[in-house]
Parts: C-alpha cells; sequence; structure tokens
C-alpha cells in the first residue's frame, strides 16, 4: 500500500451516471489483484473531508509494467460529483491497493461470478485475470445485474472465450427481467 499522486489518463461516460477512471500511476500496483479497491481524495480543498472508496476495475499495462489504474464509479452524491469533473491531466492523491484480493484456487476450472452496478469492476477484473491464468477455465457463467438497462456496465467486456454472460434488469429493459 501506498499513498501517491496519480494523474488522470481519462474520464469516460460508461452508461448514465456511470464513468470509468483512468489513473497513471508511480509504482506500487504490481501485484493488484481483482478484489483490492483504492481509496481517492477528490478536490484539493478537503470537500468532501474523506476520501472515497473504489473497487479496481483492472490495471493498465504498458510494454509489459503497470503503468496506471483503472476504476469504474457512480455518481451518487458530492464527492462522486466532483471525481465525474475530473478531466485528462488533473491530479488526484490515491491510497492503495487496499484489501484482500479474491481466491480462486488453481484447480478451479468452472465458476459462477454475479455482480451489478458498482459491484461489476471487482468481478470484471477477476474475469481478465483468470483469462491470463496458466491453464485458464472450462468455462464461467457470469450473472450482471441492474434496476434498469442504463445500471448495466461493462457487459461487453464479459464476451470472453469460456466465459457465458446471462443478463438481469428489475425492470425488465434488458436482459431476463428479475420481478
Amino acid at each position: 500500500m501506498m499513498i501517491q499522486e496519480t494523474t488522470v489518463l481519462w474520464n469516460r461516460m460508461a452508461a448514465k451516471g456511470y464513468y470509468r477512471l483512468g489513473l497513471a500511476i508511480s509504482g506500487g500496483f504490481d501485484h493488484a489483484q481483482p478484489g483490492q479497491f483504492v481509496m481517492v481524495r477528490v478536490g484539493s480543498d478537503n470537500q468532501p473531508l474523506l476520501r472515497r472508496p473504489f473497487s479496481l476495475l483492472g490495471l493498465i499495462r504498458e510494454e509489459g509494467r503497470v503503468s496506471g489504474i483503472e476504476i469504474l464509479f457512480k455518481v451518487v452524491g458530492q464527492g462522486t460529483e466532483k471525481l465525474a469533473g475530473c478531466r485528462k491531466g488533473e491530479r488526484l492523491s490515491v491510497i492503495g491497493p487496499l484489501g484482500n484480493a479474491f481466491l480462486v484456487p488453481d484447480t478451479c476450472r468452472q465458476l459462477i461470478l454475479v455482480a451489478g452496478g458498482v459491484g461489476v469492476p471487482p468481478i470484471r477484473f477477476l474475469a481478465q485475470s483468470l483469462l491470463e491464468r496458466e491453464g485458464g477455465l472450462d468455462r464461467c457463467v457470469v450473472f450482471i445485474g441492474g434496476r434498469t438497462r442504463d445500471d448495466l456496465v461493462c457487459i461487453s467486456e464479459f464476451d470472453l472465450p469460456g466465459f457465458l454472460l446471462d443478463i438481469s434488469t428489475d425492470d425488465g429493459s434488458q436482459g431476463n427481467p428479475g420481478w
């Protein structure tokens, strides 16, 4: 874990109210794993006072080394609203990686993954890392859900070899109706 100043590489809308934020980092994330998170200070005026926690969506690699991280967030309050307004080149303070990673035994050949909304990032990071794992998986079923189709994020990124995607929304606007 380390505290470092990062630079915003991009801040793109991923879905209505959801953003993908890429941050350049100087180090400390070479061994970051799915399930871990970062704490981001939003704004230089200490308003809001507390850092915000965000799961890692993935690692950005250049020439085989980790050069950045990507997070996904939903605008729900003052802190995430400020974060949504960040532009390329701005500086943010980040602490991480924090928390425990998912433990998937090397002998595991089949998995069922379930996520929705801001719970998708660690599952997406896990799916990507499982593809890179020696021996891979025989089969993985991924269930992604949301209240409406606007809450479905990163679903195209689960179109992976050996992965079966099942989508549900509470209102039935996409995939299986959740009522």
